[in-house]
């Protein structure tokens, strides 16, 4: 791996792996289905259902990526649309 100076700068060797990143999206599937299912027992304190239910079906377990890099700390966080280089509309 080549060292970089400034670690902002998005390479391909400062990229997550793919497979990282589809495992993050399948958790996040995940947690949407079981959200109304998680609330219900939560309401009902019934904690021996929850443990009956999937680990990554709690929200605690998703990660944020950033949008540029799929980096998991010091991710970058844009409400807007970014183009193909990698820059802000």
């Amino acid at each position: 791996m080549i060292f970089h100076p400034r670690p902002s700068t998005y390479s391909a060797e400062l990229m997550a792996k793919k497979s990282w990143i589809a495992r993050d999206k399948k958790k996040a599937e995940t947690v949407k289905r079981y959200a109304e299912l998680r609330a219900q027992l939560k309401a009902e304190k019934d904690y021996i259902g929850l443990t009956m239910l999937p680990r990554n079906a709690s929200p605690t377990r998703t990660v944020n990526r950033c949008l540029v890099s799929g980096r998991r700390r010091a991710f970058i966080c844009r409400s807007k649309p970014l183009l193909d280089d990698g820059e802000v509309a």
